[in-house]
């Protein structure tokens, strides 16, 4: 697998991760935590 590949993939791996602890995990004041 090339460098430029698994860059891609980890990537991918995180947004998903993130995008799933993003929707699922309940946040206190997410309108204050969005804006940074």
């Amino acid at each position: 697998m090339s460098q430029q590949t698994f860059g891609a993939f980890a990537s991918y791996i995180t947004g998903r991760t993130f995008d799933y602890d993003f929707e699922h995990l309940p946040k206190p004041q997410p309108e204050t935590d969005l804006v940074s």
